[in-house]
């Protein structure tokens, strides 16, 4: 988004063949695009690429070749598996983002669903991220301190086909992206076409026709950011956040991105959205709010 700026990242695409004339100039519109030839399944490619040095890694899902069922996204799932293994053989953590074909597929991504315990403290007080989340605008911890992922693999009793994708650690976390979940959003769009409008806005996208009429009314555009809990509401109800933000500091809070706890049992970070009034904050929260 225009608002963000400057803090774009480079990107670099580690692909096994040239992009084509059409791809380039498709790319040639965005800046600090970079393109790598090699195979994301060899550690030397990877490291060519610059994988220990990323922030975050994106594995794309193949769109040819037309598989069927689960062995549809098995080379997506292979080239996971692999850099998960590397990156942990290098005590290096990272953010890994999987897009696959089918949500059933979830199950076969590590860490699996049925990680139960997380192993090694940060100094947040036992969190178990990775050191950058997979959302917003990059806020770091006060204290700088990157998140440690151990974690300790406990078999669960609950089925594969019985835990719902929307309720594995993985999918809550941000961690994997289900290309078939789309057909549900166009389907939404057909009900409600403004969805797509509300979704452009928080991304802080305006066409001028938009920018000119907010100009005109005088109208202060917001942004979809994230912030850090203030000091004084640490430990208070999100209800009371929500107030004091919203009345006080022009913001609206809309959710929060929790860390890791081995309290309460989440092995892996996630998005709450609408938290409940009574929600306690914590000082690893961050909120999620609309900004002008």
């Amino acid at each position: 988004a225009a608002h963000l700026k400057d803090e774009l990242r480079p990107i670099v695409f580690l692909t096994k063949r040239e992009p084509t004339a059409r791809e380039v100039k498709t790319l040639s519109i965005f800046q600090d695009v970079y393109v790598v030839v090699g195979d994301p399944r060899h550690k030397s490619d990877l490291v060519r690429g610059g994988i220990l040095g990323a922030s975050k890694v994106v594995i794309l899902s193949q769109r040819a070749g037309g598989a069927q069922g689960d062995i549809g996204g098995g080379e997506t799932i292979m080239a996971s598996h692999l850099i998960y293994s590397y990156l942990k053989s290098q005590r290096v953590n990272k953010c890994i983002i999987v897009e696959l074909p089918k949500r059933a597929q979830i199950k076969y991504l590590r860490p699996t669903h049925q990680t139960a315990l997380v192993t090694g403290a940060s100094s947040g007080g036992g969190s178990g991220a990775n050191s950058d989340g997979p959302v917003g605008v990059g806020k770091r911890r006060r204290n700088g301190a990157p998140r440690t992922a151990e974690h300790t693999v406990v078999a669960s009793t609950r089925a594969d086909e019985g835990l719902d994708y929307m309720y594995m650690p993985l999918f809550s976390a941000g961690r994997v992206v289900v290309a078939a979940m789309l057909d549900t959003i166009l389907f939404q769009l057909l009900k409600n076409p403004s969805m797509l409008d509300v979704f452009k806005l928080f991304c802080g996208v305006r066409t001028k026709r938009e920018q000119g009429l907010e100009r005109s009314l005088g109208v202060e555009p917001a942004f979809l950011c994230q912030i850090y809990v203030p000091s004084a509401l640490v430990g208070k109800t999100f209800g009371e956040l929500f107030k004091e933000l919203s009345l006080n500091n022009g913001l609206v809070p809309l959710g929060i991105y929790r860390d890791a706890h081995v309290a309460d049992g989440n092995a892996l970070p996630f998005v709450f959205t609408n938290p409940l009034a009574s929600v306690v904050m914590r000082e690893s929260d961050l909120v999620f709010a609309l900004s002008p």
